[in-house]
């Protein structure tokens, strides 16, 4: 009976998850009605224009497109998406969650894994799991492999009970040193992925206020080396992929990487579950991204 009902519920999520294709290319998964909301959008009124608010506002893509998608107790929906969106962006972005500050940068990788962790767990999806892969430093319980993040590992996790948020770095890079010295970051959210290309929703206000999903290329570093103001750099540039076409960036010169990837596998919900008793995951067992060298 269990297998019945867990059948049952993966053909329930995957009814959202469109699956294209034709002649000319393969298959193309995406998230549809996924989410792409403004960070500097007037009528969401964030505070210092929202240019800090990527990290909370990639999130929410995600949370409330899981929960108008069957995780009903993942948001608090009133029928007014964007209403609620923007209403959870803000407690998300609080003190008690991300602690997303204008004085340091807006979201730290750590404090998005945290407060993302504290979200998930106080609206009683205990048993779900969140996975950091990348350089940066963050508690070891969502530590997995710190080697470079690849377009087939990114396109392997993603499913329509996962969600992917992926923190990109700003770069300028000399030729003379071969180096890549880090200016800032953002957060987007991955709508979805074709052969050889991802989806990209991006909340920046270089990116426009209509929604829409980038079809971005990337393409894998092959010499250098990053360095910036973090204890984890410098390290080698070689594996990891940089922005090669499809998506807007901020200025003039500057250079988007992976720097890493913020991995939300939910848990299976039965009907009236509240995260207390006789969990199912759809997680892959313990997830491992190996690089390409």
């Amino acid at each position: 009976m269990k297998k019945v009902i867990l059948v049952i519920i993966v053909f329930m999520a995957l009814q959202s998850f469109s699956v294209e294709g034709n002649s000319k290319e393969s298959s193309v998964f995406r998230l549809e009605g996924l989410p792409d909301l403004s960070q500097t959008d007037p009528q969401a009124g964030f505070d210092l224009l929202g240019y800090v608010m990527c990290g909370p506002v990639a999130v929410s893509n995600s949370l409330v497109w899981l929960g108008l998608k069957g995780y009903r107790d993942l948001v608090d929906l009133s029928g007014d998406p964007f209403t609620d969106q923007v209403a959870l962006a803000r407690l998300l972005a609080g003190e008690g969650y991300m602690n997303t500050r204008f004085s340091r940068g807006g979201t730290s990788t750590i404090n998005l894994l945290k407060g993302l962790e504290r979200y998930i767990t106080g609206r009683g999806y205990e048993h779900s799991v969140i996975s950091y892969y990348g350089w940066n430093y963050c508690p070891e319980r969502f530590a997995r492999e710190d080697l470079p993040p690849s377009p087939g590992k990114l396109k392997e996790q993603f499913s329509p009970s996962s969600s992917l948020i992926i923190n990109l770095g700003w770069y300028h890079y000399d030729p003379k040193e071969d180096c890549y010295t880090r200016d800032g970051g953002h957060w987007v959210t991955m709508a979805g992925h074709g052969e050889d290309y991802i989806l990209i929703n991006d909340p920046a206000p270089w990116s426009g206020r209509s929604s829409s999903s980038h079809r971005v290329i990337l393409r894998r570093i092959e010499h250098g080396f990053l360095k910036g103001d973090s204890k984890r750099l410098p390290r080698s540039a070689w594996g990891y992929y940089m922005v090669s076409e499809g998506l807007p960036l901020p200025k003039k010169g500057v250079v988007g990487i992976i720097d890493g990837v913020v991995l939300l596998e939910m848990e299976v919900q039965f009907p009236g579950y509240h995260g207390k008793e006789n969990p199912i995951s759809l997680k892959r067992q313990a997830p491992v991204w190996t690089g390409s060298r």
